[in-house]
């Protein structure tokens, strides 16, 4: 017969971990916060709540002619405000001057003056002239090639936004108009010739006399009488020049632009007799 007690109860011991501390069970995390947080969150519904009460019973206590007198002020203020003059267009670029024509009142977008298809014929012309010209790559070479370098006034306006050998210079430091790439002539006629330029102790050679197109302002502009020199290091027009072709050059600290100094076909007042004032003043 089984005995009970012959047999003591042996529990298990305790397994120790690796690091020689008692297993320990840990319950979860407590549910404080939470609690907090459901807590926190009806005392906010409940202030939410009151406010709206509070905002509901004061539009209550409103009167209804309380109501019509503010209904009339807001019909007002609607009558008044479109009584007032709207700015048109004209007047909202009243002080606005155009990149264009250079005329004050009004911007590109609305300018009189319709440049784009001016500039398309100007482009399509100047890519005419240039599928004209035939070149051959040069094979004889030059014994002492000089460089030579012009000093400038300006840059053009809008050709340093291009590659390196498409930017143009303004100089008065120069008779003539030069460049030293031939792919930027229209057209172009073989003329050699010499100059000696004493400043430098060195000759300028030239090897043709064209035209070249210049993109400038989002116009384009055909200059003539332009000198192909290779040794030359810039693209130069000079200022004295283009005044004499009939360009106006205007100015903003170092860049320039070109316009045409008869562009518009109107009747130019000339008084000869202030001419002749001048004339016997300097005289």
């Amino acid at each position: 017969m089984y005995n009970p007690n012959s047999h003591s109860i042996k529990w298990p011991k305790l397994h120790r971990s690796t690091y020689g501390l008692d297993n320990k069970w840990h319950q979860s995390k407590t549910w404080d916060h939470l609690r907090k947080r459901q807590h926190l969150d009806f005392i906010q519904r409940q202030l939410k709540r009151e406010n709206q009460e509070q905002i509901g019973s004061c539009m209550k206590k409103i009167s209804e002619e309380c109501k019509s007198m503010l209904k009339n002020k807001m019909k007002e203020v609607i009558q008044y405000n479109s009584s007032l003059k709207q700015p048109t267009s004209n007047d909202r670029y009243k002080n606005y001057k155009c990149f264009q024509c250079k005329q004050l009142g009004h911007i590109v977008k609305y300018c009189p003056i319709d440049y784009k298809v001016e500039n398309m014929d100007t482009k399509k012309d100047a890519k005419r002239r240039m599928e004209g010209i035939k070149t051959t790559k040069p094979t004889v070479m030059i014994t002492y090639p000089e460089t030579i370098h012009f000093s400038t006034t300006c840059m053009i306006k809008d050709t340093e936004l291009t590659s390196w050998d498409e930017i143009w210079y303004v100089s008065n430091q120069i008779d003539r108009h030069v460049c030293y790439k031939l792919d930027a002539f229209c057209n172009i006629k073989e003329g050699f010739s010499v100059t000696k330029l004493e400043n430098q102790k060195k000759f300028l050679f030239t090897y043709g006399m064209g035209e070249v197109l210049i993109e400038e302002g989002g116009k384009g502009l055909i200059v003539p009488g332009v000198f192909y020199a290779p040794e030359v290091t810039l693209n130069i027009l000079s200022l004295e020049l283009l005044e004499k072709q009939g360009f106006e050059v205007g100015y903003d600290g170092n860049r320039c632009t070109l316009s045409l100094m008869f562009k518009d076909k109107k009747v130019q007042n000339f008084d000869e007799d202030r001419m002749r004032k001048m004339q016997t003043i300097s005289s």
